[in-house]
């Protein structure tokens, strides 16, 4: 189900590096985890196909990634064909994990903000971030990288940020920890300083529910 919502106080603690001050907004929720049931869910195979790795745009299945891609897409045309205010913002995709020289680079993010842009003539696109060396993506390795870390991974193309909208939206699949965001926020308020920023996501991840301890839990509370 996609529902637009912003995170507060019942979902921040979720979301590590996502304060007050973090104005994020989500359209459905992820559920992490190993359990059989989540491969049922069809915002967990969503997001599982947008992020079906280059190599296998070759393969039958590389028609769910751009399915997936045009689903996010109507998403968000359907969300500022209600707003109405699409003028008054840039959007900026957060940067995939590869360089672009890589052949691995993913650019599912930019590809999922042009499927708006024949309904919407006067949105204004840019890449204004990317990265300077490869990293490992944060759902395929044990440890995420810290705010500086990809704060210091990240590149300001200086030659976009001339015009830049006063509202600038930052948009990305999955919220996790938040680090990408607070990241790619820094990076341009160093350069905008003006400039108010807001994160929008397909989907926020909704940590498993441990229910083994929340049954011994209880029982202990019988006791």
């Amino acid at each position: 189900m996609m529902f637009f919502r912003k995170i507060d106080e019942l979902t921040r603690g979720d979301h590590s590096f996502i304060g007050i001050d973090s104005d994020c907004y989500y359209f459905a929720e992820y559920p992490s985890g190993d359990n059989p049931e989540n491969k049922q869910n069809p915002i967990y195979s969503l997001i599982h196909n947008i992020k079906k790795p280059m190599n296998r745009q070759h393969l039958p299945e590389w028609r769910y990634k751009l399915r997936g891609i045009n689903t996010c897409s109507e998403t968000l045309r359907n969300l500022f064909t209600q707003t109405g205010d699409i003028a008054d913002i840039t959007l900026v995709p957060i940067p995939p994990s590869k360089i672009k020289e890589n052949p691995a680079y993913d650019p599912r993010m930019l590809q999922i903000l042009e499927g708006i842009t024949p309904y919407f003539p006067n949105c204004d696109i840019r890449e204004l971030l990317s990265c300077t060396a490869d990293m490992i993506s944060s759902h395929e390795s044990p440890t995420r990288p810290t705010i500086d870390e990809i704060a210091g991974n990240y590149r300001i193309d200086d030659t976009l940020i001339a015009g830049c909208r006063p509202r600038i939206i930052l948009v990305d699949d999955v919220l996790t920890t938040g680090a990408h965001f607070c990241a790619a926020k820094r990076k341009i308020l160093e350069r905008i300083p003006a400039a108010v920023i807001a994160g929008y996501f397909i989907a926020r991840r909704v940590p498993p529910q441990n229910k083994d301890f929340l049954i011994e839990d209880f029982l202990d509370w019988l006791k």
